[in-house]
């Protein structure tokens, strides 16, 4: 799979002097939809012309009686008007990262997978596009859903799949007249379906609902898997973010065997919620180990004393 590289710059300060290093970001999933490939079969689903999304992942649905389509919807995409339509049915779909091109249907065993580093400041994002048309079915509750899943080495090839033994991280976005708070969940079960038997992260949130059915307004959202304590086995600090990339709506921390590694995107809507997906973003933040900062410190003072 091509990724996408970038440097961030972080200032380390010190007594010597400031000195420059830098993070690197990674893009490891950039997902437009405009080749109008759902699943990278190579058959398109939407004709577009458009070139073949150089970081795209195939997207399968949970069921049979699922939806899962290429819409062409110009009030969702930025790229040919493509979106990832979950309407007027759908419940769980999952995006697999596959190490391979696009447009290409691999096996179970080309799977690639991303994993948090274990500075303090590593971190995965996960960020999408999301426009919810009026909702359909019955009034009540309704939420949308999305996270980072492991597979357990049983990931998505095709569509229809269970995932009971798949363990991640999702965020609750509760819409319109839906009253429960935004929350954070870890999924450890490994005998049942996605987003069953998981538990809220702490602290619990205050954060109702973001959106409205029927509003029509792209919305931006982000979900933030940060390293707080050095180690493998470091604490994980989990922020959800709602059109203002700035300030998080709902933070919380796992600090009981944090997940770290996964290899599913997925997404949910519920009781006639009718979101339109776009440009999912998934990348990887990776800071400098102290010692790679203490060898650019020390190039930083000779500098310093060459120019005296």
């Amino acid at each position: 799979m091509k990724m996408g590289k970038r440097l961030l710059p972080v200032i380390a300060l010190g007594l010597c002097g400031t000195v420059v290093s830098a993070a690197t970001m990674t893009t490891i999933v950039s997902d437009t939809f405009s080749d109008g490939d759902r699943n990278n079969d190579g058959t398109l689903e939407r004709s577009s012309g458009a070139a073949a999304d150089t970081l795209d992942i195939p997207w399968f649905r949970d069921s049979s009686s699922d939806y899962l389509k290429i819409a062409n919807d110009t009030g969702t995409g930025t790229h040919g008007g493509f979106a990832l339509d979950m309407t007027p049915g759908g419940n769980i779909n999952v995006g697999t990262l596959y190490s391979v091109g696009p447009n290409t249907y691999v096996s179970q065993a080309a799977v690639s997978s991303v994993t948090l580093g274990t500075q303090v400041g590593d971190a995965i994002r996960l960020t999408m596009n999301v426009r919810f048309s009026a909702y359909s079915g019955t009034s009540g509750v309704r939420w949308f859903r999305f996270g980072l899943y492991d597979s357990n080495t049983t990931p998505l090839t095709g569509d229809v799949f269970s995932g009971a033994n798949d363990v991640g991280y999702w965020v609750n976005v509760p819409v319109s007249s839906n009253t429960a708070k935004v929350a954070l969940y870890k999924d450890t079960a490994t005998t049942d379906g996605m987003f069953v038997g998981s538990t809220a992260l702490t602290p619990a949130s205050s954060a109702s609902s973001q959106t409205a059915d029927g509003d029509f307004t792209v919305h931006t959202m982000r979900l933030t898997l940060e390293r707080l304590t050095a180690g493998a086995a470091g604490n994980v600090g989990l922020s959800f973010y709602f059109d203002n990339l700035g300030v998080a709506v709902h933070s919380a921390t796992d600090a009981s065997s944090p997940l770290t590694t996964f290899d599913q995107i997925v997404i949910q809507r519920h009781n006639g919620a009718k979101p339109l997906v776009d440009n999912v973003i998934l990348e990887t933040i990776v800071v400098p180990e102290p010692a790679a900062l203490s060898l650019l410190g020390l190039g930083g003072l000779a500098l310093l004393r060459r120019r005296r």
